[in-house]
């Protein structure tokens, strides 16, 4: 019986679709970590230049930052190698990966593959950088073809895949970026300055950089580390990509509410920042007036990693009851995060619906997989006042 030609060509198509979507989650993702660089150099030779020594101090922490930084770029082409090793074993089950390292079928076919081009350009000699800061459309550079041979145009990827997406059912998920802050307000301070400084904390919204902000005091304290921090009050705001938290950071409206109502009255200050992918309709503004939001932050164990915290976390959010906004992911500043790696927020209709999880076996499960990573877990609730400012 005559082989199918087609077949062979379907294996093709799906060995150069899988490459291909490695190669632009990780061009993607190098891409933002290098932004990111360009921000932290940017800031610390500010902090240089500025002489003083507060600014100075942080130097040290962005510059470990950097160089976090880098080792995730080296990560990431470390995993898209992995995935066309992977994607080439695969081609080779199907008998169209030959052993002279060259694309072919199990027979020869009479006629003409409809498109060549990926050997080509999976098998030229190109520098691993380059491979991953060339364009995405560059790889037909790469692969000149001959006029008689037309290549079938391969579906258009999403440059924000997950499995939660893959449902027809799931919203669609957007990038955005977390900030959180912890204030420890000094037990003598006046309350009409206390009240100044969350005045001012929510009037930053209206510099039109962050898409939410919202900043009041700390409900409860819901861990022995927590308590033990004394932490008062709490600011959380998000953006839309790194680069708005930077222009947020220095903005000068920033700069003077910091340095005239917060350092004045607060005896300690700890801030997390972490990316994560959000449902798009809560991604710009997570709560509401009323709303509760627990924040977990966590420390891993010497020799455990963030991602192994991730991963657990991951999976409480698949416990939590439809309607709960989750985010969560690892702390990429950790110049201000006191050794804690990973933050997650949780966000309830309201009080009730927060207090309704306690107990519940599903939750308690992914806790106790949970304890083996952890050195440190600081949990606060908190409860969205109406004078919440969101856009």
């Amino acid at each position: 019986m005559e082989e199918d030609p087609s077949s062979g060509l379907r294996y093709y198509t799906v060995l150069e679709t899988k490459v291909l979507q490695s190669f632009q989650a990780s061009f993607v993702q190098v891409q933002n970590i290098l932004n990111q660089n360009s921000l932290l150099i940017k800031e610390i030779n500010q902090n240089h230049e500025s002489m003083i020594p507060c600014n100075l101090g942080r130097n040290p922490g962005l510059i470990r930052e950097l160089n976090d930084n880098m080792r995730r770029v080296v990560e990431l082409y470390r995993g898209f190698s992995n995935s066309f090793l992977e994607a080439a074993s695969d081609g080779d089950s199907a008998g169209i990966w030959r052993s002279d390292g060259k694309f072919g079928s199990k027979r020869n076919w009479s006629g003409e593959m409809l498109c060549l081009k990926t050997p080509r350009y999976l098998h030229q000699n190109v520098s691993p950088l380059k491979a991953l800061l060339a364009p995405l459309h560059s790889s037909s550079s790469l692969s000149p073809r001959s006029p008689s041979r037309r290549c079938r145009p391969l579906p258009r990827l999403s440059l924000f895949s997950s499995s939660a997406a893959s449902s027809a059912t799931k919203m669609p998920l957007l990038s955005a970026v977390d900030h959180v802050v912890l204030f420890k307000v000094r037990d003598s301070t006046d309350p009409s300055k206390i009240d100044a400084m969350i005045s001012n904390l929510r009037s930053l919204v209206t510099l039109d950089i962050a898409t939410y902000l919202t900043a009041g005091p700390i409900l409860r304290n819901r861990s022995a580390a927590s308590e033990s921090a004394g932490f008062t009050h709490l600011l959380h705001s998000r953006y839309r990509s790194k680069a708005d938290l930077a222009t947020y950071s220095a903005h000068p409206a920033h700069l003077a509410v910091v340095k005239e109502n917060v350092f004045t009255i607060c005896d300690d200050i700890m801030a997390v920042d972490w990316v994560a992918k959000i449902e798009s309709s809560v991604a710009l503004a997570p709560s509401s007036p009323g709303s509760a939001m627990r924040l977990t932050l966590a420390k891993p164990r010497e020799g455990a990693i963030a991602a192994d915290l991730v991963r657990v976390i991951d999976g409480v959010r698949a416990s939590l009851p439809a309607g709960v906004q989750v985010s969560y992911g690892e702390n990429f500043s950790p110049a201000r995060a006191k050794g804690y790696e990973v933050g997650f927020i949780s966000v309830f209709p309201g009080l009730d619906e927060l207090d309704a999880l306690e107990g519940k076996e599903e939750i308690e499960e992914h806790k106790e997989k949970l304890k083996p990573l952890l050195e440190s877990l600081m949990v606060v609730d908190y409860l969205i006042p109406t004078a919440s400012s969101s856009l």
